[in-house]
């Protein structure tokens, strides 16, 4: 029973940043493990893609990653109540994808659930040597605003498949203490006990 419940367990990663940051490409990447060089554009709000993954204690989980299609402030501007984790995509070449995320980071967090967690990933490892975003002004806000920070390649992989177990990981433990919740917020109805006294007095007040 426990096996089937943990393959009917979806969780909801949701992907944040400006545009040119690779976002619909690590949608892509997650969903088929291929890189594309040519932007895909979606005629849709939502770009998403769903897997199955294997986790280190040996469960399974739906993950579902969903592209907002949309920019920073535009995702800060709305509630966003069925998400387990963001992501927020930064090119480490461009330092324009990354100063939104600073400017917007309380609003985007005051958009999702108080128990979502966020994880900062700067992109584009590959192009090392045009790097516009430090690692110090990265690991500064991350350290800031509690989030967890990753740099990553889409194009080369590298760092993919640990960011996609990694909050996989910590998703599954936020909607498994979401459920818990709910289950143990289901009222008890209490009888109150019967006062003795208090029923002998109406007694002897009541009239015949």
């Amino acid at each position: 029973m426990e096996d089937d419940e943990e393959e009917k367990l979806c969780v909801r990663l949701m992907l944040v940043g400006e545009r040119n940051v690779g976002k619909t490409a690590l949608v892509k990447k997650f969903s088929s493990g291929e890189f594309s060089p040519v932007p895909f554009v979606t005629p849709y709000d939502v770009y998403s893609e769903k897997r199955e993954l294997n986790l280190p204690d040996k469960s399974k989980v739906h993950v579902q990653l969903l592209d907002t299609c949309k920019d920073v402030s535009t995702f800060a501007s709305r509630n966003h109540k069925n998400v387990d984790c963001v992501i927020l995509l930064y090119d480490i070449t461009n330092i324009r994808s990354f100063i939104p995320i600073m400017r917007d980071i309380k609003e985007i967090k005051a958009a999702t659930p108080t128990d979502t967690r966020f994880f900062l990933i700067g992109n584009k490892t590959d192009l090392e040597k045009f790097r516009k975003v430090s690692l110090t002004a990265a690991f500064r806000l991350s350290k800031e605003h509690h989030l967890k920070f990753l740099e990553i390649s889409i194009k080369t992989g590298a760092g993919t498949e640990r960011l996609f177990n990694w909050t996989a990981q910590i998703a599954m433990k936020i909607h498994r203490n979401r459920k818990s919740r709910e289950e143990n917020s289901i009222p008890t109805i209490k009888l109150a006990k019967k006062n003795k006294n208090s029923c002998k007095r109406l007694q002897r007040n009541s009239c015949s």
